[in-house]
């Protein structure tokens, strides 16, 4: 691999342009299959521009390679995650040895340059991280990772009675673990700040994961949820179809396309965007001297050096199926329950023209979403495509069958979670389980878990946030889960 030095002694960088004498990178390389890769890329007349976390002393501080020019040679593109054995609970951390694989970014369609990241999956690890991002089912997600946090007594990163961490906090703020115990879980909406999240769930003891959706099916869905289509109505006028109404939001929010060849250089088109979510606005100031592309390009390899796992919102299960993998757990620990789902309406339908001017506003997000789309698609390989399959279609038959139980211990229960379910519909489900995952009012869970986290012995005591029906009932259904377990 095309690698520079580092001074940790000074806390600089030393960049040097690789030579192809193996004399002169004896004792620096230490793999000779990464001899071989920059033997080939500097033949071809690559160079490089080294991108280096200074702030961060963590086994994930590793170098970003971004080759100028030229194309990804076709032997290495698609390269699959480290193998593992399924048998094995761990794997050592090998992000410093020469283990460590190098991935390549496989949409080379949208790349102005390849990019490459020297990246080490383990699996079985204990903690787990989820970066929530907005309108791509997260929301489902956590609370499925909620419900196995709480089963299995896992200490959550969280601010009192606060169920997000948009504000980077003072360790000094967070809900403390446990007395004699560390944090084991984040799984709240966040502004990912890795050198921040590195101090309170280490990289070698965490799996880092998070969720994208193809953009423009999530900006439309936060378009409506976020009630922006009725606001529309008073610029365009309450006869104005739906796709009038989005480019009047458009037309309102950001600025008149010069060049569609021009990435645009802001989320003007607003509304929650993923690369908020992932910590876009600090790391584009780091790395502000690049072109817009390749301000896009480096985003993408920290989030790739950062994120074990990106999961894909129209592959969801697939996605947790490999999140079990990799993290041991069993098919009891990922069953969902859709939350927020608003259903497709005829009437919301958009042209071809106002569709690719969405994607051509949400340029940083369309080209993570293709990245890491690709990049499942690799796990996928590695683990065995005909295995997840055959997996996926076992999760979905557990599934069916968890939620036949949860109807038939509750009748009423079984349209919630649609538009026109409602949150009580459910409270005489005998299933504490069942109860909880349809429950998805992540305030409610984080004031909870904060009294059960406060606690000496993992009960709940009475506080004055849970004089509610809702508190006092979310109460209940964790004492039920946690006497169960």
């Amino acid at each position: 691999m095309l690698v520079g030095n580092y001074d940790r002694n000074t806390n600089t960088e030393i960049v040097a342009r690789p030579k192809c004498s193996l004399n002169s990178v004896k004792g620096r390389i230490l793999s000779v299959s990464v001899i071989c890769l920059m033997i080939t890329l500097y033949t071809i007349g690559f160079d490089t521009t080294m991108i280096w976390s200074s702030t961060s002393h963590d086994a994930s501080s590793i170098p970003i390679t971004i080759p100028q020019g030229g194309a990804i040679p076709q032997d290495t593109k698609h390269m699959a995650p480290a193998s593992y054995d399924d048998n094995e609970q761990s794997l050592p951390d090998t992000s410093r040895s020469s283990s460590a694989r190098v991935h390549v970014i496989s949409n080379t369609s949208q790349l102005k340059a390849p990019i490459m990241t020297q990246h080490t999956m383990i699996p079985g690890k204990k903690n787990l991280f989820f970066a929530k991002t907005h309108k791509t089912a997260s929301s489902t997600l956590g609370t499925t990772f909620y419900l196995y946090g709480i089963r299995n007594r896992l200490n959550f990163v969280l601010m009192p009675y606060q169920n997000h961490l948009f504000v980077t906090p003072n360790l000094s703020e967070l809900v403390p673990p446990r007395p004699g115990q560390t944090w084991n879980i984040q799984t709240n909406h966040l502004t990912f700040n890795p050198d921040f999240e590195h101090q309170v769930l280490p990289k070698s003891t965490t799996f880092y994961t998070t969720v994208l959706r193809e953009p423009v099916s999530r900006f439309l869905s936060a378009f409506s949820y976020l009630g922006q289509d009725k606001l529309m109505q008073g610029i365009c006028g309450s006869n104005c179809t739906f796709d009038e109404l989005v480019n009047s939001h458009i037309k309102e929010s950001c600025p008149e396309i010069v060049s569609w060849d021009i990435p645009p250089s802001e989320l003007c088109l607003g509304l929650y965007p993923v690369p908020t979510d992932l910590g876009w606005k600090n790391f584009s100031v780091s790395v502000a001297d690049l072109e817009m592309e390749d301000q896009v390009d480096a985003f993408i390899v920290m989030l790739d050096r950062e994120m074990d796992l990106v999961m894909i919102t129209e592959r969801i299960d697939e996605s947790l199926v490999v999140l079990r993998h990799y993290m041991k757990w069993n098919v009891s620990d990922i069953v969902y329950w859709s939350q927020k789902v608003s259903g497709s309406r005829p009437d919301k339908v958009i042209s071809e023209e106002t569709r690719k001017k969405i994607l051509y506003f949400s340029y940083i997000e369309n080209r993570a979403y293709n990245h890491f789309s690709a990049a499942l698609e690799n796990h996928i390989v590695q683990i065995g495509k005909d295995k997840i399959s055959e997996e996926v279609a076992e999760f979905r038959t557990f599934k069916d069958a968890f939620f036949e139980d949860c109807a038939m211990s509750c009748p009423q229960c079984q349209g919630y979670g649609q538009s026109n379910g409602t949150r009580e519909s459910f409270t005489g489900n005998h299933n504490a389980e069942c109860r909880f995952l349809q429950f998805g009012m992540f305030q409610i869970f984080s004031y909870s878990v904060t009294e059960i986290q406060s606690s000496q012995d993992y009960t709940e005591p009475d506080h004055v946030y849970q004089r509610t029906a809702h508190m006092k009932l979310m109460r209940q259904i964790i004492q039920q889960i946690m006497k169960h377990d």
